[in-house]
């Protein structure tokens, strides 16, 4: 990832990305870049989708189990 210091050295021309390609201009290395952030954010999206529905499932399956627990008859030796 740039710093701001190289953010603002790029953008001014004075300096080039580790990882820009040969022949790649600034504007074609800033879209590659927002294109690989946009398949992360998704890829992320798609994991929190599948954690939030994981919550889901823990909770309803609690729920029942809570129910079970407080319907249940407990015999004690008093």
């Amino acid at each position: 990832s740039m710093t701001v210091y190289e953010m603002e050295g790029f953008l001014r021309g004075k300096c080039l990305p580790g990882d820009m390609m040969v022949n790649e201009g600034n504007a074609q290395y800033l879209v590659r870049k927002f294109s690989e952030l946009q398949s992360q954010n998704a890829d992320l999206a798609v994991q929190l989708a599948n954690a939030d529905s994981k919550c889901g499932e823990l909770a309803a399956e609690l729920s029942a189990v809570d129910k079970i627990h407080n319907e249940a008859v407990f015999i004690t030796d008093d």
